[in-house]
């Protein structure tokens, strides 16, 4: 029998406004640029979302606040041991 495991990454960050603090309640979403499917996550009280385990890809995140704006940024690929952290 052979057991074969995937291998992954994560994705983690704190979402700030311009001056600093941190903004609870955003939903960030992670797009694979391969499979275009989608994983959402919406920040803590303390800005933090987390996105524990993604395939290795290159991943599009898109961060929408309700009341301010939208942010998209791409990462340059996710490896099993990077993190990326969009303060």
């Amino acid at each position: 029998m052979t057991a074969w495991a995937g291998i992954t990454g994560s994705i983690s960050g704190v979402v700030t406004d311009p001056s600093g603090a941190v903004v609870p309640g955003v939903k960030v979403v992670a797009t694979s640029s391969s499979t275009n499917m989608e994983f959402t996550s919406v920040t803590d009280a303390q800005g933090f979302y987390i996105f524990p385990v993604l395939n290795v890809d290159h991943y599009t995140i898109k961060i929408s606040h309700p009341v301010t704006r939208t942010i998209n940024k791409t990462t340059s690929g996710l490896t099993p041991i990077q993190r990326f952290a969009w303060m």
